[in-house]
């Protein structure tokens, strides 16, 4: 003969849906992870292997900042050209 199972209340429920579906806090990305999101978008191809990754990972905020003007003045340039 099969258990009956109790029946449970709304919040408890709701608790456990909560917990199965829960995700991690959302965080505002700092400035180093916008930089770096950007410049992978943008010139990703650029980065030909790990060397080149890991010297991304470990330049200043300053430098990706120069990295980011870089890509910007060469699409600047492409579109000059196309025009």
């Amino acid at each position: 003969m099969k258990k009956k199972e109790k029946k449970r209340t709304r919040k408890e429920v709701v608790a456990e849906f909560k917990r199965y579906f829960q995700t991690e806090p959302v965080t505002n990305p700092t400035l180093r992870e916008k930089l770096i999101k950007n410049i992978l978008f943008y010139a990703g191809d650029e980065l030909e292997d790990r060397d080149s990754l890991v010297e991304l990972a470990i330049q200043s905020e300053e430098e990706l900042i120069d990295r980011v003007i870089n890509i910007l003045d060469y699409y600047h340039g492409q579109y000059q050209e196309l025009s």
